[in-house]
C-alpha cells in the first residue's frame, strides 16, 4: 500500500509538470497565422561518396536554398533545392541536383520543452525525400529518388534570434541505386556525405 501511495503521488507530480508544459506551449502558439514562422535559407558546402572515398580529397561543391514553415515548436517542414558540381564525368556546368521535401524535428524543444523564444543553440533532426537528377551528355539525363538523414546544429543570433547560422551534416541515399540487383534501398555504396553551412 505504501508503494502504491508513493506511485500515485509521483504520478500526480509528473502529470502536473506535463500539464504546465503543455499550457505554456499552447500559450506560445496562440495567435499564429499562416504567414507566421516562415524562413528562407541558403546553404553551401561539400559532398563526397560515403564509401571508398576520402572526404576532403574527393569532396565536391554543393550549394542550394530552401524555404521552411515551423508548424509547432517541435515540428516543421521545408522544401529544399541543392546543386552539385564535378560529381560525375559529365561536361555540364551542374552534374546533379536534388529537390527535397524535408521534415524537421527540434530536439531541444522535444525533450526540454519550449521556453517561449528560440534558444541560442538548438539541434534539429532532419528527414527528407526527394528527386535526384543527374545531367548527362548525349545519352539522356538520369532520374532517381533519394532520402536525406541528418542533423542541423543551429546558432540563433540577433536581438530576437530571428537569424540562424547552421552546420548541417547529413547522409543522402540514392534509393534506386542497384535496387534491381540487390533489393537494397539504404545501400552505403549509393550514399553521399554532405557537410553544409547555412544561414537562415
Amino acid at each position: 500500500i505504501l508503494i502504491m501511495k508513493k506511485f500515485i503521488i509521483v504520478s500526480a507530480f509528473v502529470l502536473g509538470a506535463f500539464t504546465a508544459s503543455a499550457q505554456n506551449d499552447q500559450t506560445a502558439l496562440q495567435g499564429t497565422k499562416f504567414g507566421d514562422n516562415w524562413s528562407i535559407g541558403i546553404n553551401a558546402g561539400a559532398t563526397t561518396p560515403l564509401t571508398h572515398s576520402a572526404f576532403f580529397k574527393n569532396a565536391r561543391p554543393a550549394f542550394g536554398f530552401g524555404v521552411a514553415k515551423q508548424l509547432t515548436p517541435i515540428f516543421g517542414f521545408g522544401l529544399q533545392g541543392m546543386g552539385y558540381v564535378n560529381t560525375t564525368q559529365s561536361k555540364t556546368a551542374f552534374d546533379a541536383s536534388n529537390v527535397e521535401l524535408l521534415s524537421k524535428f527540434n530536439m531541444m524543444n522535444l525533450f526540454g520543452g519550449y521556453p517561449g523564444t528560440p534558444r541560442t543553440f538548438e539541434m534539429e533532426a532532419v528527414v527528407g525525400v526527394g528527386w535526384l537528377h543527374g545531367y548527362v551528355n548525349g545519352t539522356g539525363d538520369d532520374n532517381s529518388w533519394g532520402t536525406r538523414l541528418g542533423m542541423d546544429f543551429n546558432f540563433n543570433i540577433g536581438k530576437e534570434k530571428a537569424w540562424a547560422i547552421s552546420l548541417k551534416p547529413s547522409l543522402v541515399y540514392d534509393m534506386e541505386g542497384d535496387f534491381n540487383r540487390h533489393k537494397s534501398r539504404f545501400n552505403a555504396n549509393n550514399a553521399r556525405v554532405e557537410l553544409l553551412a547555412g544561414i537562415t
